[in-house]
């Protein structure tokens, strides 16, 4: 069943279990940043040496 006037997709399985997607929510940066914390930070990216201009 898909409710697109409100932006929500509804989902049941097979085993009769409701799953409930949200889509196009805006969010804020601020929100965003709220939500980050020691546990769901990822490492550092290495990009490797510069190639061609970059300047880093």
């Amino acid at each position: 069943m898909n409710d697109i006037k409100n932006n929500n997709i509804e989902h049941q399985s097979e085993k009769d279990l409701k799953t409930k997607f949200k889509r196009n929510q805006k969010y804020s940066l601020d929100e965003l940043v709220e939500k980050i914390t020691l546990e769901n930070r990822h490492q550092g990216v290495d990009s490797g040496f510069p190639v061609g201009k970059e300047i880093w």
